[in-house]
């Protein structure tokens, strides 16, 4: 091969790359603009990636309330599903092991086993904390109480390592500090 074919393929090599990563950039780009379009999209709009900050008002009350669906949005199941965490409260979250039937919230948890979700049936959750008392409820009954004691923001465990970050699972339509959520304290759990 001649000098001048060598340095053809070269430059056809490297226009080539330009052209791709100059594609890629815009198709990242493009990425983000759509993201921007949709960010108002609602977590019952099914798309895990998209998620609503939703976050209690204080850190001295709150009330959480939301359906789950008939079914898991994805198969198999996942081994831990985090139905809501706070940001606002570190440490305070909702997490349901299918497993073994197991949901755990609250600060400092509490567990409750034998919960069915995404069994063929909505559910109900409901999560209620007011000064320093904290109540758990399961299709609309109390299942269990305890004192609240939320987490100091750079408290240690022995667990996970990172900031603190809002989530909802694609999995619950949540209400959170709404009048729908304020039933239980309605429901004189606070009195």
């Amino acid at each position: 091969m001649n000098k001048k074919m060598e340095v053809g393929i070269v430059i056809l090599i490297l226009a080539a790359l330009i052209v791709a990563g100059y594609a890629s950039a815009k198709f990242v780009y493009s990425l983000t603009e759509n993201r921007r379009e949709v960010t108002d999209l609602k977590v019952s709009d099914k798309n895990p990636l998209i998620q609503v900050n939703q976050d209690f008002n204080s850190k001295m009350e709150g009330t959480l309330s939301g359906w789950t669906d008939e079914k898991y949005y994805k198969e198999p199941i996942d081994e831990t599903i985090v139905l809501f965490s706070s940001e606002k409260i570190p440490g305070l979250s909702v997490v349901y092991y299918p497993t073994e039937n197991r949901l755990v919230a609250g600060s400092p948890p509490i567990i409750v086993n034998n919960i069915h979700l995404f069994n063929g049936y909505k559910h109900h959750i409901g999560y209620a904390f007011k000064e320093n008392k904290q109540g758990l409820f399961y299709d609309g009954k109390l299942i269990a109480a305890a004192d609240f004691m939320p987490r100091l923001q750079n408290g240690f465990t022995g667990m996970v390592t990172g900031s603190y970050s809002n989530e909802v699972s694609p999995s619950i339509i949540l209400e959170i500090d709404s009048e729908e959520s304020s039933q239980f304290r309605l429901a004189g759990f606070f009195e």
